[in-house]
C-alpha cells in the first residue's frame, strides 16, 4: 500500500447556519413507514459519523481496490435511497457506494425529494492531487495548479434540504436541525467520474433527527408520485454515450449509434435505456466533435450504378430508379412506414372530397418542394403534418416526410416521374386524390404535378406560402430604393394587417389575397394603381404581371376553400425546417448518391422512431386527446413481446419498424496522433483522417490517385500534385483545401496508405522545417486566409479572390512615414535557420533587397529590439535553448527546436508594406492579449485562430499559459468594382492567434520575437508560467 502524502490538510469544522425568515417552517411531518428502518441496513452503512478532513475522503476515494481491501459487507452496490428520520436514528452515517455504472448525477438524487431550491442552493468545492508514487494535494481549493499537472480532482457536493428550517430553542430543545448531505466524487481531466467508490453522507447539525415533509420529486413519473420515489438510472446515459462516442466519430454517426444501442421502443429492455430528450440529443451531438464541413459546390461524384441496383434490389428505401435518354437518372425513395402513413393521412377519394366527408379533418396537405442540390441532381422532397401527435412545447404537429426523390433536372417530365412514383408505390388507384398541395411558384412543378390523377387541379389546390409571397414583394426591382414605411403600408394593402381594440383583444383588415373571388381581386387591384405610383412608381405594373398573378390563381380566398384551409394564411415553415436537418445531415465532403441515399433513409427512420417513444409517453412528442386511449404505460409495454409490439405499433400507426444500422467506421492502418503531427489538435487530426479515408472508399470522388511521382488529383475541378521521391518519402504538396500542418494533407496519407508507406511517411513529416534563404522566403507562400475579409460569425474567410500570393506581396516597398533612420545593418539579414548573420563579402549574393537608406518607424518602447551589432563584428550565433520543457510535456504541444528559435531570433531584411500593415508599419506589433479580454472586444465577431482555424477556447475553460494568444492587425483586399482591380480596405481586422510557434510562423513567415508587444494591462495578468512558454515558443525574454 503506497504512503498518503498532502501538502495541505483541510480541516472540516461545522458551522452553524444562519437564520432564513424566507423559509416557513412546515406543520406537518412524515410518519416512519414499516420499512422505512430497514432501508438503512438494505444499504450497509460504512461509518457512523461525518467526513472531518477532505484528507480522510481523498483516502478512501484514490486509493483503488487493490491497494485498499475494504470488506465487500462495508459497500453499497447501488445508491442509498432513504435513511429513518425519527427521533432514535442516528444523527450522522455515509456510505461507501460502487460507482459502476453510475454517473456523477446519481450520487445526487435519493429519496428525500428535491435537495436543491432558489432558497437553498448545493455549494460545489474542489481539490486537486498529484500521484508522484504517492497522491498529495496540489493547488488551493476551487483552483488547479498553475502548471496544470494533476492526475484527480475530489468534487465535493454539498446539500441543505429545504424542507427543514433552523428551529430555534424556544420551540424545540433539539436546536438548530438542519439536515444536510454531502457526496464526494473522484474526475478526470475530462470531468469524468473515475475511482472505484464515491462517499455520500448524511448528518443532523444541532442534535437527533428531526421529521420534515419530504416533496415529490420532479424527475417521478405520474403513476409513482404516490410513493413519492425518485427516478434512479438502470443503464448508462444516453448523453454520455453520445459525448464519448462523439470523440472517435462524427456527429451524425454517434446520434444513429445511440439511436441503434437503444434499441427504441420496440426492443427496449428498459425504461432508462431509451432516449427521451432526442431533440437535445441531436443538438448535442452538432457540437461535438466531427469532420470539418465543407461546401458541396463543385465536380459532382460518378454515379454507382451497381451500388443502386443493390439497394433498389432489396426494396428498403429506393422503390424505383430510371435511366433515361442521355444519361439521366431518377431515383425514388421511400420507406414502407413513410408510404403507409402518408396514404393513411394525406389521401382521399374522390367521392369523399366532393361529399365533405367528417373524415377529412385528420386529411392534411402534402407539400412538396427543391430542397437543394446535392452531388448533380437535385432532391425533391414531400412531407406532411402528422395529426395525431404534438410537441410537448411548441404544441405544433410533428412534420414527416412522405417520399425522397432525386431528379437530375427541373423539368416538367422530373415532376411528373415524382407523382406516378409516389402513386404507384403507395397503391393508390384512379379514384385517390391529394386533397392539398402547397408549393413554391414553380411553373414545371405545378405542371408535372397535374399530369397524374393523384395530383389535379380539382379538387385538389396549389397553394403557394405567404411568407414566400411577402418576401418576393420585398426584394422586387421597384421597392429596392424605397423605404421601410413605404414596404410595410403595400404589404398592409396586400396580405392585410391587425390593429388593437379598445377594449383589449385584436382585428385584422383583410387585403387583396382575401378578395372573394378572381373578379374581385381584380377591381381591388384597379382601384390601387393611382396610389400605388405615387408611393413606388412602376410597382404595380411589376405586381400584376408578377407576384399579383401568382396570388390571383393560386392565394385567393375561394383556393384555400377547397383546399380546406378556410379563412387561415398558408405558410410552410415546419416543411423547410425539415429540408434545413436534412442538409445539415448531408453537409460535408462530396457524397456519392449511393452513400447520400443511405443517409437520408437513416434520417427518416429515426423521425419515426422518435414518434414512437410518444405511444408510451416519452421523447419530445404526445398522443393528441382523442388518441390518447391508445397510449401505454411502461409497465403494460414491457409485458408485451417484441412481435407485439411491432404488431401494435403498425395496427394503429403505420410504423413498420425500420431499424437503423450504422456503417462500421473505417480508419487508417496507423491512427494518427498528436506524436505524428506534433502541434495538431484531436479535432484537426480526425478531420485530416476522415478526409484520406474518403479518398481511399469512396473511389468515385477522385479520377485518379495512382501510384506515381506527381500524382494528379482532382477534386471540384481543381488539379493538386502530391511528389514523391524514390523512398517513399513526401516531398511536396500544393494542396491547400485539406492541409492540417504544415506538410500534410489528405492527399499524401492516401497516397502512402495506398502504397503501404504510411509509416514512412509519418515518421519524414517531423523533419521537414525548410532551411530558407531570404529570397527564398520572399518567393514562399501566404497562408490562404492572409489578406482575406473574415466572415464575422465563424472567422472563415470568405474571399476567393486571392490565390497564389507570396511574401513578397507584402514586402514591396518601404514605409518612408517617420525621420528615423534606419540602414540594412538595422535588420539582421538571418535566415530561416541557425546560422549566424552574413559577412561583408556574402552581402554582395544576396537577394535584390532595396539596400538604400530608407525610413521606418520606431517600434514600441516596450518591445524595443536590441541594438544592432555593429558592421565590422559579426553576428555571434544565437544559443540554443534547452528543449523541451518537462513542465510543458503534459499539454501535447509541439515545441520548437533551436533551430526554429533562431531563426525568429533577428528582423528580417524586408521593409514590411503600409498597405497590409496599416500605417503603422512596424508599430503594428504581435500584441499578446488574454482570452477574456479578447472575447471582451471581439463578442460577435471570429473566435478561431487564424492559422490552424481552430476554434479559441472559451475563457476559464483552460488553465495558464494557454488562456493567452496572440493578436495582429491587418488589412484585406477586396475588388473594386468602379477600379476593376483588387484593393486593400481602409479598415483592419484584429486576427487572433495561438501563442503557439508553428501558428505565427505558417501565417507570417516573416515574424521575429522583436516584435511582440505586452501591454501593461496584460502585463499585470502574466504569471511566471506565462513568461516561461513565451520563452519555450518564440525565445522571448523572460522580465
Amino acid at each position: 500500500m503506497g504512503q498518503w502524502h498532502t501538502a495541505r490538510n483541510l480541516t472540516y469544522t461545522s458551522i452553524s447556519p444562519a437564520k432564513r425568515p424566507n423559509l416557513r417552517r412546515r406543520s406537518s411531518s412524515v410518519s416512519p413507514t414499516p420499512n422505512e428502518v430497514h432501508l438503512i441496513h438494505g444499504h450497509p452503512v460504512f461509518k457512523h459519523g461525518t467526513i472531518d478532513t477532505i484528507s480522510e475522503a481523498a483516502e478512501l476515494l484514490l486509493l483503488s481496490r487493490e491497494q485498499r481491501s475494504i470488506p465487500e459487507h462495508l459497500i453499497c452496490r447501488s445508491r442509498p435511497e432513504r435513511i429513518p428520520t425519527s427521533g432514535d436514528s442516528p444523527a450522522a452515517v455515509y456510505f461507501l457506494v460502487n460507482n459502476d455504472g453510475m454517473n456523477e448525477k446519481d450520487m445526487t438524487v435519493d429519496g428525500f425529494g428535491v435537495w436543491n431550491s432558489k432558497t437553498s442552493r448545493n455549494k460545489v468545492d474542489t481539490y486537486y492531487y498529484r500521484h508522484t508514487g504517492a497522491w498529495e494535494q496540489v493547488g488551493r481549493r476551487n483552483a488547479p495548479p498553475a502548471d496544470g499537472n494533476w492526475n484527480a480532482c475530489i468534487k465535493k457536493t454539498s446539500c441543505v434540504h429545504p424542507s427543514t428550517v433552523p428551529i430555534t430553542a424556544a420551540d424545540h430543545d433539539v436546536g438548530s436541525a438542519l439536515f444536510r448531505k454531502h457526496v464526494y466524487v473522484v474526475l478526470d481531466k475530462t470531468k469524468t467520474m473515475i475511482g472505484p467508490y464515491a462517499i455520500i453522507s448524511y448528518f443532523w447539525t444541532g442534535g437527533a433527527p428531526y421529521p420534515f415533509v419530504i416533496p415529490s420529486h420532479l424527475n417521478t413519473r405520474e403513476d409513482r408520485r404516490e410513493s413519492r420515489g425518485s427516478f434512479y438510472r438502470m443503464q448508462p446515459s444516453t448523453l454520455d454515450t453520445i459525448r464519448s462516442t462523439a470523440r472517435d466519430q462524427t456527429p451524425r454517426q454517434s446520434y444513429l449509434d445511440a439511436l441503434a444501442a437503444s434499441g427504441g421502443v420496440r426492443n427496449a429492455t428498459s425504461l432508462s435505456s431509451i432516449p427521451r430528450n432526442t431533440d437535445v440529443v441531436y443538438n448535442i451531438v452538432k457540437q461535438v466533435g466531427g469532420s470539418k464541413r465543407t461546401s458541396r459546390s463543385g465536380r459532382p461524384a460518378v454515379w454507382d450504378l451497381e451500388a443502386l441496383e443493390k439497394m433498389a434490389a432489396e426494396g428498403t428505401f429506393v422503390k424505383n430508379k430510371t435511366i433515361e435518354a442521355g444519361g439521366r437518372l431518377n431515383v425514388f425513395c421511400a420507406t414502407d412506414t413513410m408510404l403507409a402513413t402518408f396514404k393513411s393521412i394525406c389521401v382521399r377519394t374522390s367521392e369523399e372530397i366532393e361529399s365533405g366527408s367528417p373524415s377529412l379533418i385528420d386529411c392534411r396537405p402534402l407539400h412538396v418542394d427543391v430542397t437543394f442540390e446535392a452531388t448533380k441532381p437535385w432532391v425533391c422532397l414531400a412531407c406532411f403534418r402528422q395529426p395525431m401527435f404534438f410537441h410537448v412545447n411548441t404544441k405544433a404537429e410533428p412534420v414527416v416526410p412522405a417520399f425522397f426523390c432525386l431528379i437530375c433536372g427541373l423539368q416538367e417530365e422530373d415532376y411528373t416521374y415524382c407523382s406516378g412514383q409516389l402513386k404507384r408505390h403507395a397503391k393508390c388507384d384512379n379514384a385517390d386524390r391529394v386533397r392539398c398541395f402547397v408549393t413554391d411558384s414553380e411553373r414545371s412543378l405545378i405542371n408535372g404535378l397535374e399530369d397524374s390523377t393523384l395530383f389535379q387541379q380539382r379538387p385538389a389546390s396549389h397553394i403557394l406560402c405567404e411568407l414566400h409571397l411577402m418576401d418576393n414583394v420585398r426584394r422586387s426591382t421597384p421597392l429596392r430604393s424605397s423605404d421601410d414605411d413605404t414596404k410595410k403600408k403595400l404589404l398592409a394593402e396586400i396580405f392585410g394587417e391587425e390593429h388593437r381594440q379598445i377594449g383589449g383583444g385584436r382585428y385584422k383588415i383583410g387585403g387583396l389575397v382575401d378578395s372573394k373571388d378572381k373578379e374581385k381581386f381584380d377591381l381591388s387591384l384597379k382601384a390601387l394603381k393611382e396610389k400605388w405610383e405615387c408611393l413606388a412608381p412602376g410597382f404595380y405594373d411589376w405586381f400584376r404581371e408578377n407576384t399579383g398573378a401568382k396570388i390571383r390563381e393560386h392565394y385567393v380566398l375561394p383556393t384555400r376553400h377547397a383546399a380546406g384551409r378556410g379563412n387561415n394564411r398558408i405558410t410552410n415553415n415546419d416543411q423547410e425546417n425539415l429540408n434545413r436537418r436534412m442538409k445539415e445531415e448531408l453537409e460535408g465532403p462530396l457524397k456519392p448518391p449511393d452513400q447520400l441515399i443511405l443517409i437520408v433513409e437513416q434520417f427518416c427512420q429515426a423521425i419515426f422512431k422518435r414518434l414512437e417513444l410518444a405511444v408510451i409517453g416519452q421523447g419530445d412528442y404526445r398522443l393528441k386527446e382523442q388518441h390518447r386511449h391508445l397510449q401505454k404505460t411502461w409497465e403494460e409495454w414491457s409485458e408485451m413481446s417484441a412481435d407485439q409490439r411491432a404488431q401494435y405499433l403498425d395496427r394503429h400507426f403505420d410504423f413498420k419498424g425500420a431499424t437503423i444500422d450504422a456503417p462500421e467506421r473505417k480508419t487508417l492502418s496507423i491512427s494518427l496522433t498528436a506524436k505524428h503531427l506534433p502541434g495538431t489538435s484531436p479535432a484537426q487530426l480526425q478531420s485530416l483522417e476522415d478526409a484520406a479515408v474518403a479518398l481511399l472508399v469512396n473511389t468515385g470522388r477522385f479520377h485518379d490517385l495512382i501510384d506515381a511521382i506527381g500524382t494528379s488529383v482532382e477534386d471540384r475541378g481543381f488539379v493538386r500534385v502530391v511528389k514523391w521521391d524514390d523512398s517513399g518519402r513526401y516531398r511536396c504538396s500544393s494542396c491547400e483545401q485539406f492541409k492540417a500542418y504544415r506538410f500534410v494533407c489528405a492527399h499524401t496519407l492516401a497516397v502512402a496508405e495506398r502504397n503501404g508507406t504510411l509509416a514512412v511517411h509519418l515518421l519524414s513529416i517531423a523533419d521537414q522545417f525548410e532551411n530558407e534563404t531570404a529570397e527564398l522566403l520572399l518567393k514562399r507562400k501566404l497562408q490562404l486566409g492572409v489578406g482575406k475579409k473574415p466572415s464575422r460569425r465563424t472567422g472563415h474567410p470568405f474571399t476567393a479572390a486571392l490565390q497564389d500570393r507570396t511574401v513578397a506581396v507584402i514586402v514591396q516597398r518601404p514605409i518612408a512615414s517617420m525621420s528615423t533612420d534606419v540602414n540594412d545593418d538595422y535588420y539582421a539579414e538571418s535566415p530561416r535557420d541557425s546560422s549566424p548573420g552574413p559577412s561583408t563579402s556574402a552581402a554582395s549574393t544576396a537577394p535584390s533587397i532595396p539596400s538604400t537608406r530608407i525610413v521606418a518607424p520606431i517600434p514600441s518602447s516596450s518591445a524595443t529590439p536590441p541594438p544592432p551589432p555593429s558592421p565590422a563584428i559579426p553576428t555571434p550565433p544565437v544559443a540554443p535553448l534547452a528543449q523541451p520543457l518537462s513542465a510543458f510535456g503534459h499539454l501535447g504541444i509541439r515545441l520548437p527546436t533551436a533551430a526554429e528559435l533562431a531563426s525568429i531570433a533577428h528582423l528580417k531584411q524586408m521593409n514590411l508594406t503600409e498597405p497590409f500593415h496599416g500605417s503603422g508599419g512596424l508599430d503594428n506589433m504581435f500584441m499578446i492579449t488574454t482570452l477574456a479580454a479578447y472575447r471582451g472586444r471581439h463578442k460577435n465577431t471570429f473566435r478561431r485562430c487564424q492559422a490552424c482555424d481552430v476554434d479559441l477556447p472559451a475563457p476559464g475553460t483552460v488553465d495558464a499559459p494557454l488562456d493567452i494568444i496572440l493578436s495582429h492587425k491587418e488589412r484585406y483586399q477586396y475588388y473594386d468594382k468602379k477600379a476593376k482591380k483588387m484593393v486593400w480596405s481602409p479598415k483592419e481586422a484584429e486576427a487572433p492567434l495561438h501563442a503557439r510557434y508553428d501558428c505565427v510562423a505558417k501565417r507570417y513567415p516573416f515574424f521575429s520575437y522583436h516584435l511582440i508587444k505586452i501591454p501593461n494591462v496584460t502585463r499585470h495578468h502574466l504569471k511566471d508560467i506565462h513568461k516561461q512558454w513565451l520563452n519555450v515558443q518564440f525565445g522571448y525574454p523572460i522580465v
